[in-house]
């Protein structure tokens, strides 16, 4: 204003970002920046302490193999584009206008690592983003300030980040916990024995996770699958040396939403292929760890090895009274069965949904301690399982089982 009253003599020769005063900021400026660069992040201009891997020099996130390879790949993106524009739109033979709207390029980056989060606005519309913590922080202090019912302890009592951090990472698949540490700690409470004491037979049941059973076969010493069948009747056998009952449940892998599909997906993403076997008695059994990677083939396998026992009944009971219950095993992984050297029956009381078998062998525990209690007797649950969370839930019901001596 005062140059424009000609109260003041303007130099035309010289802008006013080029003056001593603005050069003195400016340069501050570079200055703080370089010393948060070198002192905050991954140095950018040290050159032979470069890590091998694509980082997020803010961060330190390394990026993921696709990521990496889009970003590397942009220079080589870019000039297609161009490329495809120019003879597009600029060409003598043009096919397209100027003006039209260029394509996305496509190209991922960090931002892409981070899951996307559906927000619903005023309007109705439902868009996805990416949420910011660092600025959800500063809106949620400022909401501090001008609230009376949020307080800067509220406000830290969460963590700064669109999910908790202590159930997922970044990329939004959840985290691994070290479950068997707390069953040691449980083991630690009490006393081991080497061997199962004598008791009753008539008074024992023997439940078993029927897949944690599956997947300890010693398949080197087996070529077909029938001989995996008669492996599995020999350990049933066997069990009838201490009970007259032996249950063994099944997890069903036929769910269409199921609660471990995140971590079965996991599970198999170490095989570049997943193959699906028609199994029959006198087929080689293939790759055991590949083979067991897909449920499909674990959930033909649990229905070959139910319809293998039913024809073979007088086999495997060469004694009376002598039973074995098979949950989860059957086209209709809801039904549960008895089988004995007199006939197939169905157990209705016993007919449930669960996915999981750890609470499945639940519930026959606690069917069993009814069944004692029926009886007026006071029997033994041995239950063969190696899943923590039933040890857990095992502790928990053990108060609750009123005919149950020993488990």
């Amino acid at each position: 204003m005062r140059a424009r009253a000609c109260l003041v003599h303007v130099d035309d020769q010289c802008h006013d970002e080029a003056k001593p005063a603005a050069m003195k900021r400016d340069e501050k400026h570079v200055q703080d920046l370089i010393v948060y660069i070198t002192e905050n992040m991954t140095n950018p201009f040290d050159v032979d302490n470069h890590p091998r891997q694509l980082i997020n020099i803010s961060t330190g996130l390394h990026a993921s193999h696709d990521i990496e390879d889009s970003l590397l790949k942009s220079i080589e993106t870019g000039r297609t584009k161009m490329k495809i524009f120019v003879e597009s739109s600029l060409s003598t033979d043009k096919a397209g206008s100027f003006y039209h709207p260029i394509q996305r390029s496509g190209l991922k980056t960090s931002e892409d690592m981070n899951p996307k989060v559906q927000l619903k606005c005023k309007s109705g519309q439902v868009v996805k983003g990416h949420l910011n913590p660092e600025l959800v922080f500063r809106r949620a202090l400022s909401l501090t300030k001008c609230r009376d019912d949020v307080s800067v302890e509220t406000v830290l009592s969460y963590p700064i980040c669109p999910i908790p951090t202590a159930l997922f990472h970044d990329d939004g698949t959840m985290r691994k916990t070290n479950k068997s540490d707390l069953a040691h700690e449980l083991e630690n409470l009490v006393g081991s024995v080497p061997n199962i004491p004598p008791f009753d037979h008539s008074a024992t049941v023997l439940i078993r996770d029927g897949m944690s059973l599956v997947q300890s076969f010693d398949v080197k010493r087996m070529s077909t699958f029938g001989d995996l069948a008669n492996s599995y009747i020999m350990q049933v056998q066997s069990c009838f040396r201490f009970t007259d009952k032996v249950v063994d449940v099944f997890d069903r892998y036929g769910t269409e939403h199921s609660i471990k599909s995140a971590e079965r997906h996991r599970r198999s993403a170490t095989t570049t292929t997943q193959k699906v076997y028609h199994m029959a008695e006198g087929r080689t059994v293939p790759d055991w760890k590949k083979f067991l990677s897909s449920n499909k083939n674990k959930q033909a396998l649990i229905t070959f090895l139910d319809d293998y026992l039913s024809s073979n009944l007088s086999d495997m009971f060469q004694e009376e009274n002598k039973c074995l219950v098979l949950a989860g095993a059957f086209s209709n992984p809801e039904i549960v069965r008895q089988l004995s050297n007199e006939h197939v029956i169905d157990l209705p009381d016993l007919f449930c949904s669960h996915e999981e078998a750890d609470t499945r062998i639940l519930l026959h525990v606690i069917h069993s301690d009814k069944i004692f209690q029926q009886l007026n007797i006071r029997g033994r649950i041995i239950v063969k399982c190696s899943d923590t969370d039933f040890l857990v839930l095992r502790v928990h019901y053990f108060k609750v089982l009123v005919s149950t001596e020993q488990m």
